[in-house]
């Protein structure tokens, strides 16, 4: 649960309780996205942790939680923090077997060892960090050291009414309307699914234009729809709350339309309860507890 991050915040630690007299809905919820490929927010020995000195932000961390940082020197050089800057900033390590994928990379050190780089920036731990929470390299060297921030939309283009959000309960970073409720996208062949009165298409307007991975579709009854990445985007009519995803496993097809996958191990069960909604357990039902999380909100709104 170290990895798995809260809008903005991964967990900084969990506890347990045996979980008991608990209502059960019949149906359960199918766990994170399980339609391949959906890369993990983090790497391993990366994880995710919330600054609060100035303003709340989720930043990378290492495997102990303490807050990483990108050099803006090392622009397109590789790591040029070597020495006695690599002691006052000591690279964040990737193991032997690391492979890179999606917006993370392993770069070779001059010395041979192997660093974890983001966006194709390096990453490194400041020496002063005594804690876990804080950043105290932040603007240093003239503000070149600055703290490697989490923004899975960077770069991502979007329409007017769809944000970039945490959805906690499916296990990831997904897209929202503009409320904030988990949107979903239709994954099978089918190009215009006959959707149940549960489903509603997110209608596009009509002077709209496609943007990045999201275009334009024309149902056969006339509603223009926006899709993502091919795939048609619906909103579920359970959810009515920011972070809903009761959609989520209840018609073969529809899936929640996730771009980044919350670290959960294996032994974690995803499960859903008349009074709590979704909630994680252990494999034998022992519910999982977070602490020190950030209010969960938009990441990005465009």
């Amino acid at each position: 649960m170290k990895q798995r991050a809260t809008a903005w915040a991964a967990l900084a630690g969990v506890a347990l309780l045996t979980a008991a007299g608990l209502l059960w809905f019949d149906r359960k919820a199918s766990g994170p996205d399980t339609v391949a490929p959906t890369p993990l927010a983090t790497p391993p020995g990366i994880t995710l942790q919330t600054l609060t000195a100035v303003k709340p932000r989720v930043v990378y961390a290492d495997a102990n939680g303490k807050t990483l940082y990108v050099y803006d020197k090392d622009a397109g050089h590789g790591s040029r923090c070597t020495g006695a800057c690599a002691t006052a900033w000591p690279p964040a390590p990737a193991p032997a077997d690391a492979v890179g994928a999606g917006d993370w990379s392993v770069i070779v050190r001059a010395d041979g060892t192997r660093q974890w780089a983001i966006r194709g920036r390096p990453l490194h731990r400041a020496a002063g960090d005594a804690t876990v929470g804080v950043a105290s390299g932040d603007g240093a060297d003239g503000g070149y050291w600055q703290v490697a921030v989490f923004d899975p939309s960077a770069g991502m283009a979007l329409p007017a009414d769809v944000m970039v959000r945490d959805l906690a309960a499916a296990g990831g970073i997904g897209l929202a309307d503009a409320a904030g409720i988990a949107l979903y996208v239709f994954d099978a062949d089918a190009p215009d699914p006959k959707a149940s009165q549960h489903w509603s298409p997110l209608e596009a307007p009509a002077i709209a234009n496609p943007i990045g991975d999201f275009s334009i579709l024309t149902r056969d009854d006339g509603i223009t729809q926006w899709a993502w990445r091919g795939k048609p985007i619906y909103r579920f009519d359970e959810d009515q709350g920011a972070g809903d995803v009761n959609g989520a496993g209840i018609d073969a097809g529809f899936r929640v339309a996730l771009l980044l996958r919350h670290f959960t191990p294996a032994d974690a069960v995803l499960r859903r309860t008349a009074g709590l909604g979704f909630y994680f357990t252990t494999a034998d039902g022992a519910t999982l507890y977070a602490h020190d999380r950030a209010p969960q909100t938009e990441v990005a709104k465009i």
